[in-house]
């Protein structure tokens, strides 16, 4: 949550910001050298904080107090340098947007290849740097690449001329958008509408997540390598998606693909269930024979259950940036903002999938309920971002009503599915929380058990003079 946090506001912060200095180069390599300085806290975190626990005591670490205090420790430790990562994507798209290139679609490329390096920071990280170095020298040697770009951003900004004020920068690039003739029929919204789908986009796709993490536990067993590879899946999809939304402009309009992005997330996020329980049946995870055979076949089993949905859903936000950019941002000066809402919505969408989806919908219901969720969405937009053709709009407020329709009568269909699917096992009683899945199960030859992720056996009847 505090990650999360210190992305958005930084993003945001950023946009007023660039308003402010001329060398956007020299922004980059300061947002870059706040990361690397801000690690240091972190490294030092049993250093500055051993005393606190005893002081408190477990009464009070219990409670309220010890609560604050942790929240408060991670906003001192994980905000700063999230806050100034959140800086730097804006202030380099703006010293890189300039002499030609355009947000629309450097600007995304930009995104994509940020996206890109997440994933392989990901991959390095869960399965060399910290079975190697240690998680101290890891966080160190991440310290040091923030710093290494930080240097090679200063030495550019000394070689680079100073921008145009970047107010100016706007009006010519709304100039050149008004007169472009791929964009003269492309509806113009207001900012506020691409902000509140950028956040929505963040919702839906963190929810997801969440939800492949529990899902992936029910079939996985139990290790530490189940969350990374999950989040790993889930960037790499994101980076794809946004990496071919340049190509795709070539040729379609955004107001069409982003209509069609939206339903298409719906349709495959209402058949995802289908998908994880056809998986968990035909696809065991359990009895790999080396941990790289593990991880391929738990990549494998993510691509398949959540690639369709992730496809199309990592669209949405692309195709955003490059209508704000043709709405006269082209150099990405307000783009902050855009990635600060995506930022807050995936925030939400995080502590929403623990707190209220999985306890009161489920797995399969709370995919079910997100695709209810990106439905209404494509049925706002196709009454509200219609264009001219009316047959056109009816025929898409058609089909996203019916989406809505089907997807909203699966959800209290799907939320009645036992998420144990095992043979010769009764599934009396289930609860899904932030925890997990807790059940109470039976079978005859152990009798009643209580489980955890259907794995982690707490205990049983089978079990009652040795527990």
């Amino acid at each position: 949550g505090c990650f999360f946090l210190g992305l958005a506001l930084g993003a945001m912060y950023s946009s007023s910001y660039l308003r402010r200095i001329r060398n956007a180069w020299r922004g980059a390599a300061l947002a870059e050298l706040g990361v690397a300085l801000f690690i240091l806290p972190a490294l030092c975190v049993p250093w500055w904080t051993d005393w606190i626990w005893p002081t408190l005591g477990a009464e009070r670490l219990s409670g309220w107090v010890g609560n604050a205090t942790k929240l408060g420790l991670s906003l001192a430790v994980i905000f700063p340098p999230a806050f100034c990562m959140g800086m730097f994507l804006p202030c380099l798209s703006r010293a890189v947007l300039q002499n030609g290139y355009s947000l629309q679609r450097h600007g995304v490329w930009l995104y994509a290849v940020n996206t890109l390096g997440g994933v392989l920071g990901i991959i390095l990280v869960s399965t060399y740097l910290l079975q190697t170095l240690g998680g101290w020298l890891s966080m160190l040697v991440g310290g040091i690449v923030n710093a290494t770009v930080a240097v090679v951003c200063w030495t550019q900004a000394k070689r680079t001329r100073e921008l145009p004020d970047p107010q100016v920068s706007i009006s010519v690039s709304a100039s050149v958008a008004n007169n472009d003739s791929d964009t003269r029929h492309l509806p113009t919204v207001p900012s506020g509408v691409l902000y509140l789908l950028s956040g929505l986009s963040g919702f839906g796709i963190l929810v997801l997540e969440m939800l492949t993490v529990q899902f992936v536990s029910l079939s996985a067993p139990l290790s530490f390598y189940a969350a990374p590879t999950v989040l790993a899946v889930v960037v790499l999809f994101l980076a794809t998606s946004a990496a071919v939304v340049p190509w795709l402009l070539l040729r379609w309009r955004i107001e069409p693909l982003l209509w069609s992005s939206v339903i298409l997330s719906g349709v495959a996020l209402s058949l995802t269930p289908f998908g994880f329980r056809w998986l968990m049946a035909a696809f065991p995870l359990e009895g790999t024979v080396s941990l790289a055979h593990f991880l391929g076949a738990l990549s494998l089993f993510c691509a398949l259950a959540i690639g369709p949905p992730l496809l199309a859903a990592g669209l949405i936000f692309p195709l955003l940036t490059a209508w704000l950019g043709e709405q006269g941002d082209s150099r990405g000066v307000r783009w902050g903002y855009l990635l600060a809402c995506n930022g807050l919505g995936g925030l939400i969408g995080a502590e929403m999938a623990w707190g209220w989806v999985l306890p009161n919908l489920g797995l399969y219901g709370g995919l079910a309920g997100i695709a209810v969720c990106y439905a209404v969405v494509a049925l706002l937009l196709a009454l509200g971002l219609t264009g001219r053709s009316v047959a056109r709009s009816g025929t898409r407020s058609g089909a996203a009503f019916g989406l809505v329709t089907l997807t909203s009568l699966g959800t209290w269909w799907l939320m009645g599915w036992p998420h144990l699917t095992a043979a010769g096992i009764a599934v009396l009683d289930e609860r899904a929380g932030r925890e997990g899945i807790v059940s109470v199960i039976h079978s005859d030859a152990l009798g009643l058990r209580i489980a955890v992720s259907g794995q982690y056996v707490l205990g049983g009847t089978k079990y009652r003079y040795n527990q």
